[in-house]
């Protein structure tokens, strides 16, 4: 919060096309995941939300090409109550994206923007039936901190108000066992808006 209201601060209120831009946003972001050995199915749906930061750096005078990195916080949960069983998931997702914002009209008010990169997935919190799966002393099941993956998606944005649909696709598994591979996280849909400033 210190970090946006310091960009807040320092924003101009008349940006120029080119310029680096700000971004908060929230959003919808259901997770879909394996999960034979608890849920029964090949994949469900780990419903949950999303909200944080992207900062828009400007790298060229010519082209509209920019690098965007955000900080953004998700949360999932999950619960069958035919087995009793619950999961929740909280996650800090660091992308850092390639995106070419494409302006529409004289009037330069619209744009659409398609952008892909990576994902440095961080889990802060992951608990089933509410034991923390990352406890080292586990020797038969364990949870990875860390996941790399990569997003890709679409920004549309009219004057300063955004809104965007992408996925962040994981590339590492959530857990560490080869004897469950209970929640392997296939990755995330996002759906999101936002405000640019």
């Amino acid at each position: 919060m210190a970090v946006v209201t310091l960009a807040v601060s320092t924003a101009s209120a008349n940006k120029l096309a080119g310029e680096d831009y700000n971004r908060v946003e929230v959003g919808y972001a259901p997770m879909f995941m394996s999960d034979m050995f608890y849920w029964g199915n090949p994949w469900s749906t780990a419903h949950g939300v999303t909200g944080g930061y992207t900062r828009g750096i400007h790298l060229s005078k010519k082209w509209p090409m920019y690098i965007e990195v955000s900080g953004m916080v998700q949360y999932n949960h999950r619960y069958k109550s035919s087995i009793d069983t619950s999961l929740d998931l909280l996650r800090l997702n660091i992308p850092v994206s390639f995106t070419w914002r494409f302006t529409l009209g004289s009037r330069k008010l619209f744009t659409i923007a398609p952008y892909i990169g990576l994902n440095f997935g961080i889990n802060m919190l992951y608990n089933m039936n509410g034991d923390n799966q990352f406890d080292d002393n586990d020797d038969i099941y364990s949870a990875n901190r860390f996941q790399l993956g990569m997003v890709e998606g679409l920004n549309l944005t009219y004057k300063r108000w955004n809104a965007g649909i992408g996925y962040v696709l994981d590339f590492m598994p959530l857990d560490k066992s080869d004897l469950y591979n209970v929640t392997n996280t296939g990755g995330s849909l996002v759906v999101r808006v936002g405000y640019e400033f």
